[in-house]
């Protein structure tokens, strides 16, 4: 603890031989007296400080502590925007967060903290509604440049509504600060929604951006026009809509992701790619006008492990199977939004099978058990995990299919016969489900089920999960009758297998499965 003075000199009078030295002497108490006096106010601070410190259920934290809770305040999942995968590979727009905002207008201490902590100003999210003043939405934009020291910034900009249609100066603001030669070179991921038709031809000036989502309305027609996205630093993509003729994209690129995109845009798109990592274009609705487009040449991909396709683009057709070559494939996805072909998808899927994975097949509605049987009988000695989407008693066929015997694996010595693959985890889902009366299937499933546990000898030796459909409360009984649901109990009390209902445990389980 500080010690200070509390003593004083005492005042001298009458000693003096003129007032200019006694004037003199009183100047240097009055100095001195003023600097305990300062002294004394700062110490009393420092106590009171202390005093309530020690009342207080919570210390004053330091800087470097202040600083990290800040960052996990405004990035729960980390420290920065990171990248939020979704399953099909791609991140999603973030949520409006003005934290970093709030948290420096708490006190003096946290703003320091919170000025002096970059990372908390690197990630923007605007959302821009059009009656708003846009310049306000710049000058957010402006601060939150001006704060971060960093170089790499994240920046997610939402248009509520198309403003394709507004005139050049109403978005002259943000424009001149996005496209400034300041900002240009700092930032690593843009995602922008309803981007204006003037920013279009500026998105290729983007010196350094990594990741790159654009979302239009499927309403815009381009016509003839190219999307000019040569940028040599590129590696993520992300394009949402908007009827462009053709795109053209560096060779760099890794990940590539398209939803309501037409057959032979994406096609175009994947000729000019050969070094991805990672395709989705999963398009679940049938384009009217549009023919099914074809691999024409033969496309190599030598380093392409995960694969979301629709079947209108190269599969149903065959031409996928002839011209498309994927030595890495581990994870498949296959959506078909008008009807899938049999012998043409599955040579697709049997020609990548050797080191496949995952197996996702959705919305396959007129497949039958034959279309199951052929799939399953070839050899798939890594695959894991199957998931279809299938109407419900297609599902049942499935797993009919998954019943048939082939050739002895060294996992069972005591058996000729056993079942492949070898999985671990099933996934059934319904498509169209509002469409389904579950005359077909209903009464079936909970017995082919179980048969196919037996069969499969599921969870002698490893862990096996299946999920079926979650069906409304009045299709239960019918769907569990009372003599399966014993048997069923009994099954997967005894063995490694956890049974689920649109990942929920079925009501009558009450958690029996190991």
């Amino acid at each position: 603890m500080e010690s200070f003075r509390t003593t004083h000199p005492e005042l001298v009078t009458g000693s003096f031989d003129n007032p200019d030295t006694e004037l003199a002497y009183l100047d240097s108490l009055v100095d001195d007296t003023q600097g305990r006096i300062n002294e004394l106010h700062q110490f009393l601070v420092r106590l009171h400080r202390r005093r309530n410190q020690i009342k207080s259920r919570i210390y004053t934290l330091p800087p470097e502590v202040l600083s990290r809770t800040f960052l996990f305040v405004c990035f729960p999942g980390g420290t920065g925007r990171g990248i939020g995968r979704e399953e099909d590979g791609w991140e999603r727009f973030g949520l409006v967060d003005r934290s970093s905002i709030t948290l420096s207008s708490v006190s003096s201490q946290w703003r320091q903290v919170a000025l002096g902590t970059s990372e908390l100003w690197a990630s923007i999210t605007l959302v821009i509604v059009k009656r708003d003043n846009i310049s306000t939405y710049a000058s957010l934009l402006r601060l939150y440049l001006a704060r971060s020291q960093i170089r790499d910034i994240s920046l997610d900009i939402m248009f509520n509504g198309s403003y394709f249609d507004l005139p050049s100066n109403l978005i002259v603001p943000i424009t001149r600060i996005l496209f400034s030669s300041k900002t240009l070179d700092r930032i690593l991921t843009l995602r922008v929604q309803n981007p204006p038709e003037q920013w279009m031809p500026l998105i290729s000036k983007l010196t350094r951006v990594e990741t790159l989502c654009l979302t239009y309305p499927m309403s815009i027609s381009r016509g003839d026009s190219t999307l000019d996205l040569h940028i040599q630093p590129l590696r993520r993509l992300h394009l949402v809509g908007s009827q462009w003729a053709s795109a053209d994209l560096p060779k760099s690129l890794q990940y590539l992701s398209l939803e309501t995109t037409y057959p032979n845009f994406e096609l175009g798109l994947l000729r000019q790619c050969p070094n991805l990592i990672e395709c989705h274009a999963r398009n679940q609705i049938p384009w009217q006008g549009f023919t099914n487009a074809s691999v024409d040449v033969p496309l190599a991909f030598d380093h392409l492990s995960s694969f979301t396709w629709s079947l209108h683009a190269g599969i149903n057709d065959g031409s996928a199977s002839r011209n498309l070559f994927l030595p890495a494939l581990r994870h498949l996805h296959l959506v078909a939004p008008e009807s899938a072909s049999g012998k043409p998808v599955i040579d697709f899927i049997h020609k990548h099978s050797k080191m496949l994975i995952s197996l996702n097949i959705e919305q396959f509605i007129e497949w039958s058990s034959r279309e199951y049987a052929d799939l399953f009988q070839c050899d798939m000695p890594c695959l894991c995990s199957i998931t279809v989407n299938a109407p419900f008693a297609d599902l049942v066929s499935c797993m009919e299919a998954l019943m048939q015997k082939s050739g002895a694996r060294g996992d069972f010595p005591d058996s000729e016969n056993v079942v492949v693959p070898m999985l671990s985890s099933l996934r059934l889902s319904e498509a169209n489900p509002e469409d389904e009366d579950y005359t077909g299937g209903i009464d079936k499933l909970a017995s082919v089920l179980l048969e196919m546990l037996r069969t499969r000898r599921a969870g002698e030796v490893s862990r096996f999960e299946v999920d079926v459909p979650e069906l409304d409360a009045d299709f239960q009984e019918d769907l569990w009758p009372l003599e399966v649901q014993k048997d069923l109990k009994g099954y997967i009390s005894e063995h490694r297998v956890r049974l689920t209902q649109d990942s929920n445990i079925p009501y009558f389980l009450d958690g029996s499965g190991k």
